[in-house]
């Protein structure tokens, strides 16, 4: 199995542990190597990693342009003190630093926080 099968298998459960009582759905792409959980508040959550240690977390609030909000290190010319880990707002054109470095043991229970308390769940 590929480190981003393994990476999408501990965030799923991870994810479960901490929010299995909100989701209405999970869905794991090995293709795509992407997880998609969908929250019964109608916002949708995707996590995707790749074998050459790119991550994604994507909070999608809905279908609109611009909102969403993502940490991730995919992007590297911004120039955060976290590059090339970061999080893109809802402001396109506004990036911030991010406490995410690709590990899902470390970055999901913190992202299972930022969950709860942006959403109010």
């Amino acid at each position: 199995m590929s480190d981003s099968l393994i990476n999408l298998d501990v965030a799923r459960n991870l994810i479960m542990e901490n929010l299995s009582s909100y989701l209405k759905s999970t869905t794991i792409s090995e293709l795509m190597r992407e997880l998609k959980l969908v929250f019964d508040a109608g916002f949708t959550l995707f996590i995707r990693y790749n074998d050459y240690g790119e991550y994604g977390y994507q909070l999608m609030f809905s279908n609109k342009k611009y909102d969403y909000v993502r940490f991730d290190n995919y992007d590297k010319e911004w120039e955060v003190s976290t590059k090339p880990h970061h999080f893109h707002s809802k402001d396109p054109k506004s990036v911030i630093e991010s406490p995410k470095n690709g590990d899902p043991s470390h970055d999901i229970p913190i992202l299972c926080d930022f969950i709860i308390q942006e959403l109010n769940l």
